[in-house]
């Protein structure tokens, strides 16, 4: 018995051997790796069911997929092909490495339109406290009449509009920028509180100040940025047949295609021509802009305009500016050097719209036109006969 007894305990121990010797620790530090992942890295991949559709025609889906997206993944949405989207009952905003394209290739000519709406293209924050969004496309998108804005920017990052479309509408604020940093401690997110706009190629046709706006937002231009925190950039863009001749009672009575007010603005091969654009200048850099201009701008003389291109100030704008503008001397292209879609169009319409050359009238020397000498001397002996003939009868 007492053998069996210490069978049965030699048993036991074996038994509580490896539970006893394993490390307490061990299964803790085993696991570690796959929790350590899903707390420190981001995702590389986007949804399996994402995007939802082949191409977007609905302006609520689009916004849902938008707002599904990682920040981290670069993802184009495209536009389907000869489709309008209603934007009367809902907006969308835009995410970080976030592409909205007109078809595949994001050409206008696949006719993507955004009807309607408060605000069509709002970089902003929406109901978020901090937001800031990098590397934002839109690819070959065409505005039209939006209610308040076509785009509306108030949070930092960058957005490029390429090929894109503002067309054949009024509004009280076509493009305009208020973003302002909430500084500490709310936005303590790099890199420095500024905002990139980017317009390359875009087409600005038949766009007027809305009348009798109530608009907070509201401005007497297509472009204005109200604070210094804006980088505003015109690459190969075409402004034609834009009126802004100034309303009273505005933010000021002066009419022009971009004002800034502060920050900086860099233009490039843009053409302006058959607008109506009545005050200061066209292009309105006030306090203390930076203006950069390569001098590649096709521009036509405004007797309206005190400045025929870029008026310049160190003071905000309000009703002394006009007193204090200075006129950057910068001679026009001779012609339109727009690369792109519009810039062809441009050139085209831009001849074609030239008056033709006054005639000049030249003498027809051509041996055709003169009368031969056989023909003389024929026609100068039949008058010495008629003569002679009235001689002679008259003696």
């Amino acid at each position: 018995a007492a053998d069996r007894t210490s069978r049965i305990v030699v048993s036991l121990l074996l038994w509580m051997v490896p539970t006893t010797s394993q490390p307490s620790s061990a299964p803790t530090t085993s696991s570690a790796p796959s929790v350590v992942p899903t707390t420190t890295s981001v995702p590389t991949v986007a949804p399996t069911d994402f995007p939802t559709v082949v191409c977007y025609s609905n302006a609520t889906q689009l916004r849902i997929d938008i707002e599904r997206k990682p920040d981290v993944i670069t993802q184009t949405f495209e536009l389907c092909t000869d489709t309008v989207i209603d934007l009367s009952e809902t907006a969308f905003g835009f995410k970080s490495e976030t592409i909205i394209s007109c078809g595949a290739d994001g050409d206008p000519r696949n006719n993507c339109t955004l009807l309607g709406g408060p605000t069509q293209l709002e970089f902003g924050p929406g109901t978020q406290p901090v937001f800031t969004a990098f590397n934002v496309f839109v690819k070959g998108v065409t505005m039209a009449d939006p209610i308040n804005h076509a785009l509306l920017i108030s949070n930092k990052g960058d957005i490029t509009l390429e090929n894109c479309i503002f067309r054949d509408f009024a509004a009280p604020a076509t493009i305009i920028s208020i973003y302002e940093p909430w500084g500490f401690p709310f936005d303590l997110t790099p890199p420095p509180d500024i905002v990139i706009a980017r317009f390359k190629g875009c087409l600005f046709e038949n766009l007027s100040q809305a009348p009798d706006s109530t608009l907070t937002l509201k401005s007497t231009g297509i472009a204005t940025s109200t604070k210094g925190n804006t980088i505003f950039s015109f690459e190969d863009c075409v402004f034609r047949g834009n009126n802004f001749t100034g309303v009273p009672d505005t933010l000021s009575e002066e009419g022009y295609a971009i004002r800034m007010l502060g920050g900086s603005l860099d233009l490039a091969r843009n053409c302006f021509y058959n607008n109506a654009f009545a005050g200061l200048g066209m292009i309105q850099a006030y306090s203390n802009t930076n203006v950069t201009i390569d001098g590649s701008d096709y521009y036509e003389e405004s007797a309206a305009l005190k400045c025929s291109y870029v008026a310049t100030s160190t003071e905000g704008a309000d009703k002394t500016t006009s007193a204090l503008a200075n006129c950057v001397s910068t001679a026009s292209s001779q012609e339109c050097q727009a690369v792109g879609i519009f810039g062809d169009l441009a050139r085209a319409d831009i001849v074609a719209s030239e008056p033709s050359p006054a005639p000049v009238h030249t003498e027809d020397t051509s041996e055709a036109a003169l009368p031969s000498l056989g023909k003389f001397w024929i026609v100068a002996f039949a008058s010495l006969w008629m003569l002679w003939m009235v001689v002679v009868q008259a003696v």
